[in-house]
């Protein structure tokens, strides 16, 4: 089946400060078919998104480096508004709720599944394709 996907689904950046969790996103999206980078700061993040083409930002809420990742997402959408964003966060909704909704950003909590974070990176491209 990973044959049939191939890697046709799009682009992925993953903004995580954690490198455990860096190689579980890998390993996950590109299982499922998805071209994976990866960014360990807002920094680092906003220059590969200055080099290259992504459909999809996904990051933990909560980086280090001084930058607040909804800051970043306002920046990295004046230069490309049509980047689908996904924060991963063990917060819960209500509490980055006006966040969330100002910015149009997708929210996956803690702890998900494997098939839980294809499906809503997946959710997202087939909506920007729309």
């Amino acid at each position: 089946m990973a044959g049939v996907i191939g890697r046709h689904n799009g682009k992925v950046l993953v903004l995580e400060d954690d490198h455990a969790l860096i190689q579980l996103f890998k390993a996950i999206l590109q299982q499922a078919g998805f071209e994976f980078q990866s960014a360990t700061s807002a920094e680092c993040a906003q220059t590969l998104l200055s080099k290259q083409h992504f459909d999809v930002l996904v990051s933990d809420l909560s980086v280090t480096g001084g930058v607040k990742v909804f800051d970043l997402v306002k920046s990295v959408r004046l230069q490309h508004p049509e980047i689908a964003v996904l924060i991963v966060t063990g917060f819960t909704p209500e509490e980055i709720a006006s966040e969330v909704a100002t910015q149009n950003i997708d929210l996956l909590e803690k702890p998900f599944s494997p098939p839980e974070l294809v499906s809503r990176v997946k959710s997202l491209m087939n909506a920007k394709a729309a």
